[in-house]
């Protein structure tokens, strides 16, 4: 299936450029299949993707010191998540961006250098492949620095930082070169500006004479969601510029930019207030739509053969020419009962937000509990707490530069039950330990000499005499 960005990832894989708005690692990635003449293969490479991503969740927590059972716990969302196997059936970044993050903190919390430096290559392509990911960089760097090799740790954090930094060096880099601009996206600016548009008051505020066509005369309850001063074309940036030549999402960067920072410094409390409220959203039990974002439903299986808003379903066969994907419509082969019963199922089996905000508190308990307890569990629980708090930063920072969208929670999936789980790890062997400290504490001096702390003098025996010597 296809969703918007599914046309632009394969027009990149065509020409292996980077892009104004998609970085071009899942780009190379589609051009890595084109020789198998259908898209089938990218199906099924992202779920084989999302099935390792899952795998490498339970064996990062198993190497902590994770019961299985949790640790199975902890990879469920990422193997049975029907958002995330949805995502898998499409042309979209979010699989492989998943995938790059559970190997780079698997990698990070092995031993060693090397695995730490293979860790922050990960970690760089993942970006790559989507850069809010970067918001989740203070994770990895707990895994990495908690790591049972306390001799090296400043050398791992270097040798992660550094090859971290050479690839994500590398991209912009190469962006200034073709556009001229470094950075790993050039339209950040129309990002930033659709972020704030319905939050601006336009009788406020003091805009400079570019900067005052782009705030939307309409009142603010009247005004549509962020997605619409992105894309639209009736949205008052595209109605007031044109975009570069060949770049549809490429504007002035000094009006957008500056159009957006003016609205956050003027509204600082309408700013906050609308980023804390789209953090909570996706916390939420339901999946609803919010924030007047895309709705859920373009994330879930068709019943039918009629599209649904914004997607375009495809069958197994996809046209080819000259050794790439053609961007051509190929109609759908609907199985109906199984996508009905696949529908259903999707109905109810995501991870709730509640869930995801239990195992942050859990975290966070294990981590307390942790601190006053011996250094194995201090050690455990500072994981937790890392990498519960590197999704929560995640999420901050999805919610701070982008419109709401549902499958922008999926590379969270990594992070926080992972990290409930380690706390939970902690919790437990914490209760396991009470009764034994309970029973020391109320047991008599006079009866715990052979047993307890205030052992008695040691006991001498003499030796056997041999007989007949």
């Amino acid at each position: 299936m296809y969703y918007g960005d599914s046309y632009y990832y394969l027009q990149d894989s065509q020409t292996l450029r980077p892009d104004s708005l998609h970085p071009a690692i899942y780009a190379f990635l589609l051009w890595s299949l084109h020789t198998t003449g259908s898209l089938l293969s990218v199906s099924v490479l992202q779920h084989v993707l999302g099935l390792l991503a899952g795998l490498f969740v339970y064996v990062l927590c198993i190497r902590q010191g994770v019961r299985p059972w949790l640790a199975a716990i902890a990879a469920a969302p990422v193997l049975l998540d029907m958002y995330e196997v949805v995502v898998e059936q499409m042309v979209l970044s979010d699989s492989l961006a998943v995938f790059l993050l559970a190997v780079s903190l698997l990698l990070a919390s092995g031993r060693g250098r090397s695995t730490a430096a293979l860790a922050g290559l990960s970690f760089a392509l993942a970006a790559l492949t989507r850069t809010v990911l970067l918001a989740g960089l203070p994770a990895l760097l707990v895994v990495a620095w908690r790591a049972r090799s306390t001799g090296q740790r400043p050398l791992r954090i270097g040798a992660l930082l550094l090859c971290l930094a050479l690839p994500l060096v590398g991209y912009a880099s190469w962006m200034h070169a073709v556009t001229g601009q470094y950075g790993f996206e050039s339209a950040s600016g129309l990002l930033y500006y659709g972020r704030v548009a319905d939050l601006a008051d336009c009788g406020t505020l003091h805009l400079t004479k570019e900067e005052g066509p782009l705030c939307d005369p309409v009142s603010k309850a009247s005004r549509r969601g962020p997605g619409f001063y992105m894309w639209s074309s009736q949205s008052p940036l595209r109605e007031h510029f044109r975009a570069a030549a060949g770049e549809p999402w490429v504007f002035p960067s000094t009006v957008t930019v500056g159009f957006a920072e003016r609205v956050i410094l003027a509204q600082p409390g309408d700013y906050l207030a609308s980023v804390a409220s789209q953090f909570f959203n996706y916390l939420s039990p339901f999946r609803r739509t919010y924030d007047k974002g895309d709705p859920p439903r373009i994330y879930m299986f068709p019943t039918s053969s009629r599209p649904n808003k914004n997607a375009v379903p495809a069958t197994v066969g996809f046209p080819v020419s000259g050794g790439k994907f053609e961007l051509a419509r190929a109609p759908l082969t609907l199985v109906r009962p199984v996508a009905k019963l696949l529908r259903r199922v999707e109905a109810f089996l995501y991870t709730s937000g509640p869930l995801l905000a239990a195992a942050v508190l859990v975290a966070l308990f294990g981590y307390l509990v942790g601190l006053r307890r011996d250094k194995d569990l201090r050690v455990i629980g500072a994981r937790a707490i890392g990498l519960a708090l590197g999704g929560v930063t995640l999420l901050l920072g999805t919610a701070a530069v982008g419109m709401f969208d549902w499958r922008l929670l999926l590379p969270v999936l990594v992070l926080i039950p992972p990290g409930g789980s380690m706390g939970a790890e902690v919790v437990l062997r914490w209760l396991r330990a009470r009764p034994a400290r309970r029973f020391e504490a109320r047991e008599p001096k006079s009866r715990r000499g052979a047993f307890g702390r205030n052992r008695g003098p040691a006991i001498r025996f003499s030796p056997l005499s041999r007989q007949g010597a």
